[in-house]
């Protein structure tokens, strides 16, 4: 095929796939960002097709383009050997589509044989090079045939060396339209080869490189313009956020849910909020001009709403809410499949919308700071203490402690399991009386040199048949290893019970200094000021520190996103 036309089509079609591909390199960073994780590796937050299928497919779609271009371009180089030069460009430029295709459809993780493989192709490109370069020599070759070797060679060395990747697709499309431009040769061909060559560069490629560009540019388009529809409505949000009636009210409130509907309490169980919207996110702290606002996002029915805590509502966009009801179905459809099967499970509806929430809101440069949800009472205490070689010691005005680290023969020390080695315990108290005992100490840190306490300040630690504390006068208390001290405050103890049921029926108690029973619940948190428990009837209230209930009952109070995926806070949690 010596054509001047047909060569000029091929070599046109090659050029729109090199922009399509350049095209989609600079910008799959900025379709992902339209990309939500979910089945098959990802859908479209603003529900679009296209922009799905080309970034699922991303690896499939290039190795078909590569390789179909690829053989086109071999096919019609080994057509053009009577033109040497444009044989030379062809090939080289079919030959790297061939590898790209291989490379990216069966070697893509490995990256020892792609580096090899462009070894390869860049030493035989030299090698052509030179050979070609030796046989134009002999007919006085014009100064652009020296200037495009010479270019091949040094690619090519600068690829082997790793200093520069190769860049045939650019400079092959280049050096084509150049040689095109010169040829000289213009051999008529038969009708049945024409028509071959129109079926191969006419249709075949055209229909390749044609539906690999509308592809890239579609999608592209379809982004931006949703972007920029979603960033307007983003910005008229932030504008009447700071007019909406107590937008920067402190006070924080979180989810409950009542018969399938949500609404908000305040942590002392005063209810703000009725139940009456269909999903809800926690109330989130948002940044704007450097002030700072408390708002959740919720649905009713098929609108999507900005609330305060007042429950003064906005409405929002069509592709805030678009986005909003995609991001949410595949966020919850991925997080009910990875529960167990033989369960029913009623909840994620405020962690998935509060996931959809924040990722929405990154979009624009406003900024989300956190959710606000109720701080959960934890053993944040710790003390110091002196290290020499491997001894540890405490001392308070009531006690001294002396930690002696006990490893068994040619044990290996891992500091991730500080809990699983012994220790010898020695009490020293200020009348000179001493005990020793060989415990574990799970929330002895050897690394830091600190021992974590329970709330109140004593010292947790076990043994193989009792879990116990000593308080701070360097007293030992202990309790059955049936049970698991979850914290101690200043006057109650927080323990559960560990039995070999399902998670879902586990027992937790609140003692009293003593040991007395103070209550029985099947679901617990703590807080620094309230218990969130489940009553006899399995609704979830909220009491205060002195166990007297401040809430009405709900099916779920939503403290924190850990409760929303926990099956002992799910009072409509049942086997199917």
């Amino acid at each position: 095929m010596n054509k001047k036309r047909t060569n000029l089509v091929v070599t046109i079609l090659n050029v729109i796939k090199v922009v399509s591909m350049y095209i989609l390199f600079f910008s799959t960073d900025y379709l992902l960002t339209g990309i939500m994780s979910g089945e098959n590796g990802g859908s479209s937050i603003f529900d679009s097709f296209i922009v799905e299928t080309l970034l699922k497919n991303i690896q499939l779609i290039n190795s078909l383009v590569y390789g179909g271009i690829g053989i086109l371009n071999i096919v019609c180089s080994i057509q053009n050997k009577e033109n040497k030069k444009l044989f030379f460009w062809q090939l080289i430029f079919g030959i790297y589509n061939i590898w790209s295709a291989i490379a990216l459809g069966i070697f893509a993780d490995n990256k020892e044989i792609i580096k090899l493989g462009s070894i390869i192709i860049s030493t035989f490109a030299i090698i052509m090079a030179i050979i070609n370069f030796i046989k134009i020599r002999k007919n006085k070759p014009k100064v652009i045939q020296v200037v495009s070797y010479v270019a091949v060679v040094i690619i090519s060395i600068l690829d082997i060396l790793g200093i520069l990747g190769a860049q045939w697709e650019l400079i092959a499309v280049i050096m084509q339209l150049i040689y095109i431009h010169y040829q000289e040769k213009n051999i008529e061909e038969n009708n049945s080869r024409e028509i071959i060559n129109i079926v191969l560069y006419y249709v075949l490629q055209l229909i390749i490189v044609a539906s690999f560009c509308i592809m890239i540019v579609s999608s592209l388009l379809i982004t931006v313009a949703n972007r920029i529809i979603l960033n307007s409505e983003l910005d008229k949000m932030y504008s009447e956020i700071t007019t909406m009636q107590d937008a920067m009210n402190e006070e924080i409130c979180v989810p409950v849910e009542k018969n399938y509907k949500y609404g908000f309490i305040n942590e002392r169980g005063q209810e703000k909020i009725p139940c009456e919207y269909d999903r809800v996110s926690f109330f989130n702290k948002i940044e704007i001009n450097n002030n700072t606002y408390y708002i959740s996002i919720a649905q009713k029915e098929e609108n999507v709403y900005i609330i305060s805590k007042s429950n003064d509502a906005i409405p929002v966009g069509s592709t805030f809410t678009k986005c909003m009801k995609k991001m949410y179905s595949i966020f919850d459809k991925s997080m009910k499949e990875s529960y167990d099967e033989n369960y029913i499970l009623g909840l994620g509806y405020v962690m998935s919308f509060e996931f959809c929430f924040k990722g929405l809101y990154q979009y624009n440069n406003e900024k989300v700071i956190d959710e606000q949800t109720l701080q959960t009472s934890s053993k944040t205490n710790e003390i110091s203490l002196s290290k020499n070689n491997s001894q540890y010691t405490y001392k308070n005005n009531n006690f001294s402690m002396l930690i002696e680290p006990i490893y068994e023969e040619n044990e290996f020390y891992n500091y991730e399991e500080d809990d699983k080695t012994k220790y010898r315990v020695t009490i020293t108290k200020r009348n000179g009386e001493t005990e020793s005992n060989i415990v574990y100490l799970p929330e002895l840190y050897e690394y830091r040199s600190v021992l974590k306490t329970y709330t109140n300040g004593y010292i947790a630690f076990k043994t193989d048949k009792e879990n116990g504390w000593y308080d701070t006068n360097g007293n030992l208390t202990t309790i059955s290893n049936n049970y698991e001290i979850k914290d101690i405050k200043a006057d109650k103890i927080i323990i559960m019970e560990i039995t070999e049921d399902n998670y879902n029926e586990t027992n937790f108690f609140i003692l009293d200094i003593t040991g007395k029973k103070l209550l029985e619940t099947t679901a617990l948190n703590e807080y620094d000021n309230t218990y969130l428990i489940k009553n006899s009837s399995n609704k979830m209230v909220l009491l205060d520190k002195n166990l007297k209930v401040i809430s009405n009952e709900y099916d779920r109070i939503i403290s924190d996103n850990s409760i929303d995926t926990s099956s002992i806070y799910c009072s409509y949690y049942q086997k199917k």
